[in-house]
């Protein structure tokens, strides 16, 4: 292998002609030929709620990545664009490195940095395809000095020793892979692998840019627990309720049984399970990942047996985002609301009303905290009030600091 100071020396180049050929010429070239901006309008009205919020500035830097992924994908419009008379009169350096593109076909890449081997080098691994590469990117370089990333979603192409990136850099400090694969599956219900899931981001990639939106929100964590809501709904051949009574408090409500895992059902765990009498259906709906599989575990004790990996993982951060690009509300436990206390659920609000009551004159004279005299007063565990209350400190913080 080349040492790293003459492949940055070659990414470089390529960059600069990158620079002059594509974003000055090809990018429109492409948009003029094809009608490409008034497509992109039509495809970003529907999402004009979340597009609006970002700056125009990025939105055209991911315009310009949206072209160039048609041009330079596999099959895309650079096939015929190399027989055009304007094309044809490039420099022969210029027509040569178009015709190297299309022969090794740019493609978007979600991925993990596996380690950094040089300055602005990445060896990387799509979390995919589970394909490794050697990446360039000073992008990147910069995002990481500005804040922590867990996931990548780049568009890249390969110059003729290694992969470089084109357009936005899109870091996530906290989507995961199934965090993707749930965003996908919500925008395309028929989506079944990973392969479908590709061929979706290649075919429209617009709401997997707008994502972005939400690249800053941290994992969401309580006492120690990554918060991740998992859950798996089975058929189920039979429902041992006489043994299973020993285990979990079970309530009935219309031919549905709730049966809560003691242990495992206060924040931040959650665990429950719904058995739909009619339908011979088993859901299990959990907040984090051990109590899914201590749930699945005292099932399984009393003869249920089930696949101990989840049909459905999204984060928090991933859940609401969701939401908000698509909007509407998704609905991850269908049974949940008709075993809902009202009684019990307003007396908690008062609860929590009453803590950020005590709380407020601290907070805002920027003063001490007594976490275990005001969760007493309140009523309220003291893990709970230091969750809720950092929640509000920070927001709050945040207000101040704009000023």
């Amino acid at each position: 292998m080349e040492p790293f100071e003459l492949i940055a020396k070659h990414c470089q180049d390529s960059s600069m002609l990158t620079k002059s050929l594509i974003d000055e010429f090809v990018i429109y070239y492409a948009a003029k030929r094809e009608h490409l901006e008034k497509k992109i309008d039509k495809k970003l009205k529907q999402y004009r709620h979340v597009v609006g919020k970002i700056p125009s500035s990025y939105i055209n830097i991911l315009k310009s990545e949206y072209i160039a992924s048609q041009v330079f994908k596999k099959n895309g419009l650079l096939g015929k664009y190399l027989q055009h008379s304007a094309i044809k009169a490039l420099t022969s350096e210029e027509y040569d490195f178009l015709t190297y593109q299309y022969e090794h076909p740019w493609k978007f890449s979600f991925a993990v940095i596996l380690h950094q081997p040089f300055k602005d080098f990445f060896q990387m691994q799509d979390v995919f395809t589970e394909e490794e590469y050697l990446l360039y990117s000073p992008g990147m370089s910069t995002t990481l000095k500005q804040q922590p990333v867990h996931l990548w979603f780049n568009l890249i192409g390969f110059n003729g020793k290694c992969w470089q990136t084109y357009g936005a850099i899109i870091g996530f400090n906290s989507f995961t892979p199934n965090d993707i694969f749930f965003f996908a599956t919500e925008l395309t219900p028929n989506i079944e692998d990973e392969e479908g899931l590709m061929r979706e981001v290649e075919k429209n990639p617009w709401p997997f840019f707008l994502l972005l939106s939400g690249s800053t929100i941290p994992f969401s964590q309580s006492q120690g627990n990554l918060l991740i809501f998992q859950s798996s709904l089975d058929e189920v051949s039979f429902f041992p309720y006489g043994q299973l009574k020993n285990t979990f408090d079970i309530r009935e409500k219309d031919g549905v049984y709730e049966l809560q895992l003691g242990p495992w059902l206060e924040l931040p765990h959650f665990a429950k399970a719904y058995f739909n009498e009619a339908e011979r259906t088993l859901l299990r709906s959990t907040s984090t990942k051990t109590s899914f599989a201590e749930l699945t575990k005292a099932l399984s004790q009393h003869g249920i047996e089930l696949d101990p990996e989840p049909q459905v993982e999204v984060t928090p951060g991933m859940l609401i985002i969701t939401q908000k690009i698509l909007r509407r509300k998704i609905e991850l436990n269908p049974y949940e609301e008709r075993f809902i206390d009202r009684k019990e659920n307003s007396e908690e609000l008062e609860k929590l009303n009453h803590l950020l009551q005590l709380a407020l004159p601290f907070i805002n004279n920027n003063e001490p905290i007594d976490y275990d005299k005001l969760s007493a007063e309140a009523g309220i565990e003291v893990d709970v009030a230091k969750d809720l209350l950092a929640n509000v400190i920070e927001r709050i913080q945040k207000l101040r600091d704009t000023k």
